[in-house]
């Protein structure tokens, strides 16, 4: 017989038959010169089982830190309206709101109450209006831990049903 057929692998926990990402931790066992206990079995089992959960939970926090670098990159021109519109809204609106109520009250004669109103309510409306298409954009931007939250589940699933193996 030939060795290499006589040769057994255990602890070969990939997903897919092109997928050689976990098979450093296979471990060859001789059937032909060596018998196998059942203890010893379990043990490279469960070796290797623990050893493809430590696996699972280093790629998973790889996508987890690939997606907040994806989220950061593809936020910060949203943070960026919304700091402008921040600064627009703080900086710029008081001394216009004054320059046309006064105009208003003068020219047109109008009490200063409703003069107020509706000067306070246009740059309020714009400022809402800004702060609304940046909060868009900052949650689409966070669309990407989507990927992780399918991965880790499917994950999940995986372990479970090698654990409860029927």
């Amino acid at each position: 017989m030939d060795p290499s057929q006589s040769r057994t692998f255990v602890g070969d926990r990939s997903r897919s038959g092109d997928c050689n990402r976990f098979r450093d931790q296979e471990t060859a066992v001789d059937a032909e010169t060596e018998p196998v206990s059942a203890a010893k079995n379990f043990r490279v089992n469960v070796a290797a089982l623990a050893y493809d959960i430590l696996k699972l939970a280093d790629l998973q926090l790889q996508l987890a830190n690939c997606d907040f670098q994806e989220f950061w990159r593809r936020a910060q021109p949203a943070l960026a309206v919304l700091i402008f519109a921040g600064v627009l809204l703080v900086t710029s609106v008081p001394i216009l709101m004054e320059a046309v109520t006064s105009w208003l009250i003068r020219t047109w004669a109008w009490s200063p109450p409703i003069a107020y109103l509706i000067v306070g309510s246009v740059p309020a409306s714009v400022g809402a209006t800004c702060f609304l298409i940046g909060i868009r954009r900052l949650t689409s931007a966070g669309s990407q831990f989507s990927r992780t939250h399918n991965e880790l589940r499917e994950n999940i699933a995986w372990l479970r049903s090698i654990v409860h193996d029927k």
